[in-house]
């Protein structure tokens, strides 16, 4: 019933009452059983769409096992390669085994909101539908994460930020889970008057720890290149990070532990400035058969993000000598940085 109709019927009410008797008692309880009926309809649509809500906000979200599980092989083909942080063996074993797939579907649902474009299966619609339940699905992966902390949920947010940034939420995420360091790195409770809370559980075995270390530097490299892009500070800084490189892909793939771990690697403190030291280079002789391609890729990276923000980014006045000569004796140490 609009709301001209029902002042409409109010006003006939009223003059109904106005000249009294019985039937104006009749009238006066037909119209609250009538209200009373529409505010029990108004009631019954809110109930339904709140559980329409809840239903779209658990895993009835995802599509066809058959389907998700071509989608997980789109995302290992084409994504996968440039965000190297799920071991693919152990993930699909996951996959089969019915009591640990449920604690996967916050990365099932980034996996759809990013390779849902690429699959030819029509049962995910034409591209404006795949376009919708990407978004749903990206949705869904956010407001989860932000319920919970996670090795998973900081996967799938990796996963989705490849498509919409949400750098700045991750590097938080990261520091707070403590992946920016090692595990034999972490201080002991008797040097603290307050034991940090630890989100996270001890890693199982030596798979699972390379895994998390991963995460942490594919993070890295997205908080380095929102740096390089936008000129922003990075957040991720010498104060926080105390990690080893990643080792080789197919050596994390085996599964067997390094007789020889991975180097550390020095990254830069923003706070420096043109006046600051860089960060330590990895050693010449530092074990170099277990660094792969995304190894060299992080060092790569951090010395693009090395050139922009002590050289690009800072101000210098050409009419003062000591600075040209700060900024020359830093421009030296690069060189011989890049050249190592």
């Amino acid at each position: 019933m609009s709301l001209n109709e029902r002042a409409a019927s109010l006003k006939t009410t009223l003059a109904t009452l106005a000249e009294g008797g019985e039937s104006a008692m009749t009238t006066l309880a037909a119209f609250r059983t009538k209200d009373f009926n529409t505010r029990k309809t108004v009631t019954e649509e809110t109930a339904q769409t709140t559980t329409n809500f809840e239903l779209a906000s658990d895993d009835t979200l995802l599509p066809e096992p058959e389907v998700m599980d071509s989608l997980v092989e789109i995302y290992f083909a084409n994504i996968h390669p440039w965000i190297p942080m799920l071991h693919v063996r152990q993930f699909r074993e996951r996959m089969r085994d019915q009591t640990q797939r449920p604690q996967l579907s916050t990365i099932f649902h980034a996996m759809v909101s990013l390779c849902a474009r690429f699959s030819q299966d029509p049962r995910l619609g034409p591209p404006e539908e795949k376009s919708r339940y990407a978004k749903r699905c990206r949705q869904f992966v956010i407001l989860n994460s932000m319920e919970s902390f996670s090795v998973e949920n900081l996967q799938a947010l990796t996963i989705i930020a490849f498509d919409t940034s949400v750098v700045g939420s991750m590097t938080r995420t990261v520091e707070q889970l403590q992946l920016s360091v090692e595990d034999e790195d972490q201080p002991p409770a008797a040097k603290h008057l307050i034991k940090r809370m630890a989100f996270l559980s001890p890693c199982r075995n030596w798979s699972e720890r390379e895994e998390r270390r991963r995460v942490f530097w594919n993070i890295f490299l997205m908080d380095r290149f929102c740096s390089i892009a936008t000129g922003w500070n990075f957040s991720l800084t010498s104060a926080d990070v105390k990690r080893r490189l990643p080792c080789e892909g197919g050596l994390w793939e085996n599964g067997e532990p390094l007789e020889t771990p991975t180097p550390y690697f020095g990254v830069a403190d923003q706070s420096s400035g043109a006046s600051g030291t860089l960060p330590t280079a990895r050693p010449e002789e530092a074990a170099q058969d277990s660094l792969g391609g995304f190894a060299y890729c992080i060092e790569a990276t951090e010395s693009l993000s090395l050139v922009t923000s002590f050289f690009l980014q800072q101000a210098i006045d050409f009419s003062k000598p000591h600075e040209i000569q700060v900024w020359l004796m830093k421009f030296k140490q690069l060189d011989l940085r890049l050249v190592q």
